[in-house]
């Protein structure tokens, strides 16, 4: 089976409830469409009701099998200001946090922090900072990364494309073992390389990739990891072959970890733009529970995926 059918076939075995706050947008309405006509999750509509209604006609997408919630008139608005008046330290009253949570962004992740949904999609039409940073704030339960899932002829994880600017070895370390376990989530059998632009050189700039591979290895025994290679060491059997012979991973690397934020961001692009790779994500990971980020330039069919790995996220925190 591959990989997209088995996320989505993993997703269905326990519908967990999916907040949706972009309803405006047309992606976003034809994905739920197909989330709920297949089964994948239940879709939360986050929004004025009469907005959301009119964006469904407009979209010829059925509310059957939909829930509705309008942050406008929720019986819990009282409790979910006062709560994140103290969590966010961010307003001046709790009539601040109030007019805050008619955005229904911020509102869909006090849904899910008190349980009443159980994971939040959005970034279609929003900032990557303004998914989130409320999603670290309110939910963040001690360290947080993200990785792209890659589809191609091969599945890659690509770390950390989309939060940690400049990760340090322990940070680094951390982020390698979070994506080696969502790796595993997926079925894969993870093998990591922790990229650079040497293979197993000692230049002094490779010293946090090696301190990190050293720190992974003190901690997590049970990962197969290696670096700092090239990514054609990483990569292609062949050459990893005549540049490093005695490579565990021998060329054939699934997770690739890289040293910091410009490189993982270019190289995800690339390989989505140049490569036709299907880019899956930002998917976060070190969160309470699941909130991930979509591109603005995303498709009907990333949503479907982001929201079904959502679900799988979701169904751990159950």
């Amino acid at each position: 089976m591959d990989i997209i059918s088995k996320i989505k076939k993993d997703a269905k075995k326990k519908l967990m409830k999916i907040a949706f706050p972009e309803t405006d947008d047309e992606r976003v309405m034809q994905a739920v469409s197909v989330l709920s006509r297949e089964n994948i999750c239940i879709p939360v509509l986050v929004g004025n009701i009469d907005s959301v209604k009119s964006s469904a006609l407009e979209n010829g997408v059925s509310l059957k099998n939909i829930v509705v919630m309008d942050n406008e008139a929720d019986r819990d608005m009282e409790k979910f200001a006062s709560a994140i008046f103290r969590i966010k330290g961010s307003y001046t009253d709790v009539d601040g946090a109030k007019e805050a949570l008619l955005n229904p962004l911020l509102y869909s992740i006090m849904l899910l922090n008190s349980g009443r949904v159980d994971g939040v999609v959005a970034g279609a039409t929003h900032e990557s900072s303004e998914t989130i940073r409320p999603a670290l704030k309110i939910l963040k339960k001690g360290f947080a990364s993200s990785f792209f899932l890659m589809v191609g002829k091969k599945t890659f994880l690509f770390a950390d494309c989309g939060l940690n600017i400049d990760p340090d070895a322990r940070q680094l370390a951390q982020i390698a073992a979070q994506t080696n376990d969502s790796a595993k989530r997926f079925g894969l059998k993870p093998k990591l390389a922790f990229l650079s632009f040497s293979t197993m050189g000692k230049d002094g700039g490779l010293a946090k990739i090696h301190n990190a591979i050293r720190i992974l290895r003190n901690n997590r025994k049970d990962i197969i990891a290696e670096g700092p290679l090239q990514v054609d060491a990483a990569i292609i059997p062949e050459i990893a072959a005549r540049k490093y012979p005695d490579s565990i991973l021998k060329g054939d690397a699934n997770v690739l970890i890289f040293p910091d934020l410009n490189s993982g961001n270019i190289a995800y692009k690339l390989s989505e733009r140049l490569g036709n790779f299907q880019a899956i994500g930002p998917i976060l990971q070190g969160l309470k529970k699941p909130v991930n980020d979509l591109s603005r330039g995303c498709s009907k069919e990333d949503i479907i995926m982001v929201a079904a790995i959502t679900a799988i996220q979701a169904q751990e925190t159950k």
